[in-house]
């Protein structure tokens, strides 16, 4: 264990200045063994599925509960499998998230970038939405107001919506609670899945329990992360620093 600037050994109490010397003297004089992960053995495609699957869901839960560190945490990884697939798009937007928050925005805008990433719509716990996906929502409101006018669009009128949109949905929603209108629910029906549950077991009795799954396309599955030519991501980094060079 760690006491001061050596380490001592929990069963005799002996000092070491590094760790190296410590682990020999426990294997040596207490014949302690140690393990050690092999890397020699390959990752299975259920395995990469699961790291990537388990990013998403993390991510997804950041998200609904507003917690701006985990969502940049994991955006980190995913701009690396971003890059690796080939999602252009998503990696130069996550770069920059990643970058505004360490590099270039002072510490104050950072912290207040970092958690001003969602918006709750609604209250209550988990019940928050990215910040794009609000946008999109607000921009459906609008089109669908738009729409409503016909051959009188215009620039005028598409700007005058989008100015008072906001406004009407907070007199609508005042004027509801003043005449004790029941606000109608936004969350969806819970899905009945007991159906497929018995459609599932009657095909189970009838063929039996899968005992083997070849499928082909699964089993040749490679991580993402193996593709990753690092040379060329070195240079791709150089590069959004000299672009962020030149426009800042």
């Amino acid at each position: 264990m760690k006491h001061g600037p050596s380490f001592l050994c929990a069963v005799c109490g002996k000092a070491y200045v590094r760790k190296s010397w410590l682990k020999q003297h426990l294997r040596v004089k207490h014949k302690l063994t140690f393990h050690v992960a092999s890397s020699t053995i390959p990752e299975t495609p259920l395995q990469t599925f699961m790291k990537m699957a388990l990013i998403y869901r993390d991510t997804c839960d950041a998200y609904s509960m507003g917690d701006g560190g985990r969502i940049v945490r994991n955006a980190k990884f995913e701009w690396v499998y971003a890059g690796a697939l080939h999602h252009t798009k998503y990696k130069i937007w996550l770069w920059r998230m990643i970058t505004y928050i360490n590099a270039i925005l002072p510490p104050d805008q950072a912290f207040e970038y970092m958690w001003n990433m969602t918006v709750n719509l609604k209250g209550g716990i988990k019940s928050n939405i990215p910040n794009d996906n609000c946008v999109e929502l607000q921009v459906f409101n609008i089109k669908r107001e738009l729409n409503t006018q016909g051959a009188n669009k215009s620039f005028e009128s598409a700007r005058n919506i989008c100015m008072t949109t906001q406004v009407i949905d907070k007199i609508k929603e005042q004027v509801m609670f003043t005449s004790n209108v029941a606000k109608s629910s936004r969350n969806r029906k819970e899905v009945d899945k007991s159906k497929d549950i018995l459609t599932m077991v009657d095909s189970l009795r009838r063929k039996g329990p899968v005992s083997e799954l070849s499928w082909e396309s699964f089993s040749k599955y490679k991580d993402p992360l193996s593709k990753i030519d690092i040379q060329k991501l070195h240079d791709w980094i150089n590069e959004q620093k000299e672009i962020a060079d030149l426009y800042m």
